[in-house]
Parts: structure tokens; sequence; C-alpha cells
């Protein structure tokens, strides 16, 4: 009997095929992948890849994902359909994904040409890097952007945003933007001077450096410093709720606190769902409290009835 796999493929760019696979009976277990062209197998793989943004931003984290060129030349002529299969029994993983050019073929089999570099550095807001980025010469496939200070990469990103301003000025699909999240390493009272680079590319993209430090971070650390504020008062309210054996849901309060304290700075959104996740739990803990409370209420008003 087959196995329930979920999954499917994502989109291509230099790196290849991307996709994810997982079974949801047996999450830490890996899939086996075996992609086709034209109905004949071109490659195998396995979704035993983590924290890839480019997965996570459809999947969320923890799902394993896969990046991989084709093994062989696919014998159908493009424009063709690229499909992916759980290996053990050949059940189909999502919809097909079109290929629909030599260029986005060169990409798959890790050929592709590069092109001129065409972009921008827009801005720096709120602790992410803005701007826009594509290689004209294969206006199909997304290009990574890493964003360095001086000479080290602190962080990276797809290209792949819809940019409407793009897409008007007649650059194809307009899907060039980035949004790229800066670490909270960069938080530590220095100025930092950055750049954007495609990767490959031999110069950065115009607009660049720009300084982040003291001056430029000073509104996100007073919100990280009010998201911290939080955690503890929420922190405090728990300790006086749980029971003194509820030793299980003070770990996981200190394990939600920990990641927004660790993540909350630039992380944004996910912090918000951690702290959605605080309050439901501490919400959850008062309504218990209360329920217990009154049940020992209703036990102290029967024993004195007995009496």
């Amino acid at each position: 009997m087959a196995r329930p796999a979920e999954g499917g493929l994502i989109g291509l760019d230099t790196d290849g095929a991307i996709g994810w696979a997982r079974f949801p009976d047996a999450p830490a277990e890996m899939v086996r992948v075996v992609l086709k062209a034209g109905g004949a197998e071109v490659a195998r793989t396995v979704a035993n890849r983590f924290g890839d943004p480019r997965i996570e931003t459809l999947t969320g984290p923890g799902v394993a994902g896969f990046v991989t060129h084709l093994e062989r030349l696919p014998a159908c002529p493009v424009p063709f359909q690229l499909t992916a299969h759980v290996a053990e029994d050949d059940a189909p993983l999502g919809a097909a994904l079109p290929v629909r050019n030599d260029a986005e073929l060169a990409a798959l089999m890790g050929r592709a040409t590069r092109g001129e570099i065409q972009g921008h550095l827009d801005s720096l807001h709120a602790g992410y890097v803005h701007g826009w980025a594509r290689d004209e010469a294969n206006p199909g496939l997304s290009v990574r952007v890493e964003v360095l200070d001086g000479a080290v990469v602190v962080a990276s990103g797809l290209a792949n945003r819809l940019r409407e301003d793009l897409r008007a000025a007649g650059l194809h699909t307009g899907l060039y933007g980035f949004s790229i999240p800066l670490p909270a390493v960069l938080l530590d009272g220095r100025t930092h001077s950055l750049t954007a680079w495609v990767v490959g590319a031999d110069t950065p993209l115009p607009g660049g450096p720009v300084a982040f430090g003291p001056s430029t971070a000073v509104a996100l650390m007073h919100e990280v410093a009010g998201l911290r504020e939080e955690v503890a008062r929420l922190a405090a309210l728990v300790d006086g709720l749980v029971a003194p054996d509820g030793v299980a849901q003070r770990r996981m309060m200190q394990m939600l606190a920990e990641r927004v304290a660790a993540f909350g700075e630039i992380q944004r959104e996910q912090g918000e769902r951690d702290m959605a996740a605080l309050r439901a739990m501490v919400l959850a803990l008062a309504g218990r409290a209360e329920a217990e409370a009154a049940a020992r209420g209703t036990d102290a008003r029967a024993t004195k009835r007995r009496r």
C-alpha cells in the first residue's frame, strides 16, 4: 500500500529545481524524490534540506526540501513539464513545473550562462535590505543576492518578489525584487557598511554601500526592548498561574520566550506568531487555574456540608 506523502515543486533558479516533500505520518523521515520530464526520469534526490528561505517562505519552518540539477538531458523538447514523484511508489508530488525555454533548461542542467546583471540596492528599512536584481540574459530565472558587511556575507535571499514598477517599465514579469532580513548580530552598537551583490557577479549593485548602525537601528532596538518587556510580564504571569508540578508548561513557555528574545529583533513576523502563542497559552492557563480554583471551592463546600 502506498504511503501518503505531500510536497511538490516550487520553482527553479540557477541552483536547479526547488521543491519539498514529507510523509505526514513520519515527518522526521526523509523522502526520496524522482524528477521526470516527458514521463522519463531525469534526476533523483532526497528532501533533506532545512533552513532554505526559498522553501520555508511557502512551507514554513521545519519542512524538508530539495534543490537539485538534472542528472541527464530530457529526451523531450522545450517547452516541457517537469514533475516530482515519490521514489518508493511513483506517487506524484504536487503540480507540474513548466520549463519554458532553453535558458531555464540550461539552469536546470547547471549550465546557465550569465548575462549582464541589472538592479539596484534601494533602501535599508526596519532591519531589511530592499532592492531588485535580475540577469538580463535569463529573465525567467531568479538570481540570489548576498548582503556583505565589508567583505563578510551576513545575509542572502532570492530576488523573486513582484515589483509592479519594474513590470510597468517592461522588465518581463517584474519578479525581481528582494527584501532580505539582516541578522541580529549587526545590532552591536557599531556602524556597518552594507553592499548587495548578485552571486557570481564582479561588482556590487548600485545604491550601496549603505550604513547600518546605532542611528539607523535605534527604532528597531526600541521595538525589541518593548517585546522583551512583554515577554517578561507574560513569563511572570505564567509563574503565578502554573501549579508547582506544571514543569512541561513552564518549559514550553521558556522555549517560546527564548525564541522571541533571540529572533524578535529582525524576524518580526515570526516574533509576532510566537507572541500570539505566548498569549494563547497564558489565557489557557488562566482559564485552567480558574476552573481548578472553582473545583476546589466546590469540593470544600461539599466537604463542609458532609460535616
